[in-house]
């Protein structure tokens, strides 16, 4: 069933924002988006973003965001007073930046103090629901949380880890993981451009969107670049056999697009693999292929150990929610009563062991066997789902489909 209301969250490197739209005015004009209006220093500048910053006092507490930030922090610093406040602006690719990404990791504001990752995006994102709750609730009164639904915009070059971080950021300030989607910034904007209105119908002169079959490619330029002349300009002389677009809001094509992706999730049913998505196993050790500095020994058999089973290869155009390739994986021990699993990822098409070079460990599971009587002739099927920006992980008993274990994989350990 369709939200009544869908709310868009654009936390952006330079500047952020909000979007919203009722589902009966979606259903009528889908580009009938409400966003706000910031008001920007002494001047009163009114602007449809506000600045990335986010300010909390000497004692850790959340104070303020956006301009609001800006402005109490100058204030402090004019007087000399700022040196025990926390001031953060421009961190949000302080988490694609971050190695090692986990629930605990600390970032640095302008001055060097280190505050929790967690506790500085949950809040900044915090402010903004509350914002986006307040507006909404001028318009129309009586609205619950089961009847929005929440988009949040991250990069498409952030690591699965990054993603999986803003989830729960959100989820930590009362966006409810079931009403959460995470869209991509690129592909926000191409779902706002397939709803520009591009040519022109010579017949009843009025404008139309992309045909069906159309190809088009989308730069996104952040931070308000592509609203620049000179770049648009450049792009034209580049480009001259190409229909070059410019949307009359471009700064705002990542937050009105994913406005329309949460009313229509199934918008992008495909995406194209970033990595290698594989298994950790054991097979029988081969002299001819195996590296001697693999041989593990078990029950006297000679395996070879870190195997890459790969799953999905990069580059593969994978469908949203079906289910991949599935691999069967068996114990090795006859008393064994259960398989580990470790997911590892890498940027090579065909990675031989887990160890190599761009390999990286993204979780583990657990499937039991308690019942040895079949010895090592046990085993289970591992298939892997791709749904919006998580993977769920499926492993199925071969000798006994009701036990199954399907699990989420926790990028953050």
């Amino acid at each position: 069933m369709s939200s009544l209301l869908v709310a868009a969250i654009d936390f952006g490197t330079t500047f952020s924002g909000y979007a919203f739209s009722f589902l009966h005015d979606y259903k009528r004009e889908p580009l009938k988006i409400s966003t706000n209006s910031w008001t920007a220093g002494v001047g009163q500048l009114m602007t449809l973003k506000t600045s990335t910053c986010v300010l909390f006092d000497a004692a850790g507490k959340f104070h303020s965001f956006g301009f609001e930030a800006e402005e109490k922090y100058s204030n402090l610093a004019l007087d000399d007073n700022h040196h025990d406040w926390y001031y953060f602006r421009r961190f949000k690719m302080m988490l694609y930046d971050k190695k090692g990404l986990t629930r605990e990791s600390l970032i640095e504001d302008d001055k060097g103090k280190k505050m929790e990752a967690m506790k500085v995006f949950s809040e900044a994102i915090g402010y903004l629901r509350n914002h986006l709750l307040s507006t909404c609730k001028n318009q129309l009164t009586g609205i619950e949380d089961s009847d929005i639904t929440w988009v949040l915009t991250v990069p498409a070059i952030w690591t699965d880890p990054s993603k999986q971080f803003m989830r729960e950021a959100a989820e930590k300030v009362g966006i409810c993981r079931d009403k959460l989607v995470i869209a991509l910034e690129p592909e926000a904007a191409s779902i706002y451009c397939m709803h520009l209105p591009v040519h022109k119908d010579s017949e009843n002169s009025t404008f139309g969107v992309f045909k069906s079959g159309s190809k088009y490619m989308v730069v996104d330029a952040g931070g308000g670049f592509a609203e620049s002349p000179m770049l648009q300009e450049a792009v034209r002389e580049a480009f001259r056999n190409k229909k070059v677009i410019v949307p009359q809001d471009a700064g705002l094509a990542v937050l009105k697009g994913a406005v329309l992706y949460g009313h229509q999730p199934k918008t992008i049913s495909a995406r194209v693999c970033k990595y290698t998505y594989g298994v950790e196993t054991n097979v029988k050790f081969n002299n001819d292929i195996h590296p001697q500095s693999k041989k593990v020994l078990f029950d006297e058999v000679e395996y070879c150990g870190n195997v890459f089973s790969v799953h999905v290869p990069v580059g593969k155009l994978i469908k949203v929610g079906e289910p991949q390739v599935e691999q069967v994986y068996r114990v090795i021990k006859p008393d064994q009563t259960g398989i580990d699993f470790k997911i590892y990822t890498s940027n090579e098409r065909e990675p031989t062991y887990t160890t190599d070079v761009g390999c990286t460990l993204l979780g583990t599971f657990t499937i039991d066997m308690p019942d040895t009587s079949k010895g090592t002739d046990r085993g289970a099927f591992v298939h892997m789902t791709f749904s919006g920006t998580e993977i769920t992980v499926t492993a199925v008993d071969k000798d006994d489909a009701t036990k199954t274990v399907s699990t989420k994989v926790d990028f953050l350990g």
